[in-house]
């Protein structure tokens, strides 16, 4: 092999060898970004008020806040958990319910949410909410689904004209909707999606490790709750 073929050689590979080192710091760059984003804490992107959905004492340690969606299965599956806390608490936990309709997903959970907001217009809010999620089957995939939040309305002993006036108003839907803008302010991309003490956690997979978190929330605060006048 002559001198210019071995020179020719020796070039090409420590050009190889320099994209490779160039290979491996620019897959560092990307991993170290990629590693950041999974560490950073998500904030919540609006605090919560007095306007909100809440269950417990407003001026309560902790500050439990789910974004979700009254058809979504996972969040049926959710709600008796978070029912269950609140009823464990007491006055140790706020909970705070905002909406988050996946609308490309779910063909009635953008009505639903407005039928739980018209109910909450006559202090049932709750009520409607416990409903919808215990009969998510029965009014999910229904044509008809206004007819069956209407019998609900009923009995809960709702006065049903305000009710049926108050699902369709556009004070409703902008309440929604106001919601569903503060939760992809936050980055959110799928329900339930809950926030403890302003900073978005993973899904707990049981009840006792959703205990766990909560304990030890209320083992680390010393702070003034989230909610404002």
């Amino acid at each position: 092999m002559n001198y210019q073929k071995k020179n020719l050689l020796k070039r090409v590979s420590y050009y190889i060898l320099a994209l490779g080192v160039i290979a491996l710091v620019i897959w560092g760059i990307i991993a170290s970004v990629k590693s950041s984003q999974l560490t950073v804490p998500v904030p919540l992107a609006s605090v919560v008020t007095a306007d909100d959905w809440q269950k417990g004492n407003p001026e309560a340690a902790v500050t439990l806040v789910e974004y979700s969606d009254f058809q979504c299965p996972a969040c049926a599956s959710f709600a008796p958990l978070v029912t269950q806390l609140t009823s464990q608490y007491g006055d140790r936990v706020l909970f705070v319910y905002r909406h988050f309709p996946l609308r490309e997903k779910h063909q009635n959970t953008e009505i639903a949410a407005e039928a739980a907001e018209a109910a909450g217009l006559q202090n049932k809010f709750w009520e409607m909410h416990n409903i919808l999620f215990a009969t998510q089957d029965t009014w999910g995939t229904s044509t008809d689904a206004k007819s069956i939040f209407q019998s609900y309305a009923t009995a809960l002993g709702l006065n049903l004209d305000q009710f049926i006036t108050d699902s369709n108003s556009d004070n409703t839907a902008d309440q929604v909707e106001a919601d569903y803008r503060s939760g992809l302010a936050a980055n959110i991309d799928g329900t339930p999606t809950f926030f403890l003490q302003g900073v978005k956690i993973a899904n707990p997979n049981s009840y006792d490790a959703f205990v766990t978190l909560i304990e030890q929330a209320l083992a680390k605060t010393s702070q003034s709750p989230l909610i404002t006048p």
